[in-house]
């Protein structure tokens, strides 16, 4: 009969082997629940940017249309019509000095205190006239030329639309048209912004918390509200085009350099080459301790080219150019520092 071998054994995990596997497990539990939170917050910041992306090539859009529909005004050579005009009105003082000369040697000391009369009566009236003019040219306000203004916190350009004969409501009927049509006044500025433009100053009665702003009323009904004070509801109500826009910077380039504000009077009659728009945004963050901190974006920076064919607007005229062909462009965004557009193609 042989020997029975030995039987080992079976045991199970020693507790030191239990709590190791069981570390570890959560290690890479915690791991794993890192690797999907850290996902999902970079898929939010992605489409956070992505949004700001559209949002911003929205606005652009926008003002690239108004600012390719601007119109400026081409002033009339008047200078051949005035040369014209003085040497018709001319006459010779010789011969006039002459016949007065005789006039008063003929009716002697009479016609001498008549002449002297009738100067001082003739200076008294010239004098009248003058301070009459004077005063109607001080109480005269002459409008701004069409053409481009702005500072670095607001646009202002006068554009000119041709309105439609029909629209499409809501519901998609056919409706009469209600969009302005003419010379319009187009300001872009942020809530509560400056206000320094003559189309600002009936701005004064609506405010916005914030966001961009866009102001469209016919031109001559906005010269006339700022004069009479009139009330916005009657002129053009301001509408808010992005409440995401937390802050809002223009600057003009001319070719050369760049300037911060640019007025068509002061810069006789000239306009910028390109203007340069820059957009901040808002966003919200949590850190590892759940808390939500609030800090501005790198800014959106986007360069719109001016058109080279400007529509000129006369007294008998106004021819609308598209300028479509400046248009192109592209519009590109950086999740880490913003995006930078270019629209407008090169001149």
């Amino acid at each position: 009969m042989s020997p029975r071998l030995p039987q080992r054994e079976s045991r199970g995990f020693t507790l030191i082997e239990l709590i190791l596997a069981l570390a570890l497990s959560a290690v890479l539990l915690a791991m794993l629940a890192a690797a999907l939170s850290l996902g999902v917050s970079r898929a939010v910041v992605s489409r956070e940017k992505v949004e700001q992306a559209r949002l911003v090539e929205g606005v652009v859009g926008l003002i690239r249309s108004d600012v390719h529909h601007g119109v400026i005004y081409d002033p009339q050579d008047t200078s051949t019509a005035m040369q014209l005009a003085e040497a018709m009105a001319e006459f010779d003082v010789d011969s006039l000095d002459s016949i007065g000369s005789s006039d008063g040697a003929g009716s002697g000391g009479r016609g001498a205190g008549t002449a002297g009369s009738g100067g001082t009566a003739g200076s008294g009236s010239a004098s009248n006239e003058s301070s009459s003019s004077d005063d109607m040219a001080q109480s005269t306000s002459l409008r701004q030329p069409l053409g481009l203004y702005g500072t670095m916190q607001e646009l202002q350009l006068d554009v000119y639309r041709e309105r439609p004969t029909f629209e499409l409501d809501s519901t998609g009927n056919v409706v009469p048209s209600t969009s302005i049509s003419g010379i319009s006044t187009v300001r872009y500025a942020l809530g509560q912004g400056a206000t320094t433009l003559g189309v600002s100053s009936s701005m004064r009665g609506v405010q916005y918390s914030t966001g961009l702003i866009r102001q469209e009323a016919n031109r001559d009904l906005l010269n006339w509200a700022n004069q009479t004070g009139t009330t916005m509801a009657l002129v053009g109500e301001p509408q808010l085009v992005a409440p995401e826009v937390t802050r809002l910077e223009f600057r003009y380039f001319d070719g050369a350099q760049q300037y911060e504000y640019w007025d068509m009077q002061e810069m006789q009659g000239q306009l910028p080459r390109a203007v340069e728009v820059r957009l901040w945004f808002t966003e919200e963050r949590e850190d590892a301790q759940g808390q939500v901190t609030t800090t501005e974006s790198a800014p959106y920076v986007m360069v719109i080219a001016l058109p080279s064919t400007w529509n000129y607007y006369s007294a008998d005229l106004v021819s609308s150019t598209s300028g479509s062909s400046t248009a192109g462009g592209s519009t590109s965004g950086s999740s880490s520092s913003g995006g930078t557009s270019s629209l407008g193609g090169s001149r």
